[in-house]
């Protein structure tokens, strides 16, 4: 946030903004691990309790307010702040699309690109359901509303292996994904998480109903696809 405030700078901001809600996201994650979650690994409560560490001292954030309002009305870097203060996720992936830079994405982006984004640029193709989409969908299940759910549980998880393979953070946010014990999706690696926590799964619960961390492999691939096509074009 000092570095921000001193420059001005759009990537510095976002960068500070970034790693300030990490802190405040993060900010009851020991406690959570150590009273909801005491079988978490050693290594997990290791690194969150150094993420607590550094937050302690995470600055001021009228700083950052600061900074925002020093840039022109009309720029680009104040029209993104606008969009990100709407939830206007398409007017900050254009942002960020546009400063071409991979790494810059790898730390904005996830969160803000949705499934809607994807569809409206035509690069997300309707479900083709498999025999397995199927299995579970009582009468108290639609197949519509079951796949939505899992297209989201896996462009979430695609983003963020995308995010933290280009950053080389994906040991570290596995071991910050506190919250995974509540539904076993624990992994050492983020890279990992395909494989062990999403295609080896069965589609359907122990309770009879559609699991929604499970999704096909033909699914994954087309959302993965789609999300390459859109960050394609960054170096």
């Amino acid at each position: 946030m000092h570095q921000a405030a001193l420059s001005k700078s759009p990537h510095d901001f976002f960068a500070a903004q970034i790693q300030l809600q990490r802190c405040l996201d993060k900010g009851v994650s020991q406690a959570l691990v150590a009273h909801a979650a005491p079988s978490a690994p050693e290594a997990m409560k290791r690194t969150i309790k150094a993420l607590e560490d550094l937050c302690q001292a995470r600055g001021d954030r009228r700083q950052l307010a600061y900074v925002a309002q020093s840039w022109a009305a009309d720029s680009p870097e104040r029209r993104a702040y606008e969009a990100q203060q709407r939830q206007d996720h398409a007017g900050v992936v254009d942002y960020v699309l546009s400063t071409g830079s991979a790494d810059f994405a790898a730390e904005l982006l996830p969160g803000h690109i949705t499934l809607e984004l994807l569809e409206a640029r035509s690069l997300l193709p309707p479900l083709k359901p498999e025999a397995a989409d199927l299995e579970g969908m009582g009468p108290l299940f639609d197949l519509a509303s079951v796949s939505r759910l899992r297209d989201q549980f896996a462009l979430s998880r695609v983003v963020a292996i995308w995010s933290c393979t280009r950053l080389g953070t994906c040991v570290e946010e596995a071991q910050l994904a506190y919250q995974c014990h509540a539904l076993n999706l624990c992994v050492d690696d983020l890279r990992d998480f395909p494989e062990q926590k999403v295609f080896n799964r069965s589609p359907v619960d122990p309770n009879g109903s559609p699991s929604f961390a499970w999704v096909s492999r033909a699914r994954w691939a087309q959302i993965q696809q789609a999300v390459n096509q859109l960050l394609g074009g960054l170096r």
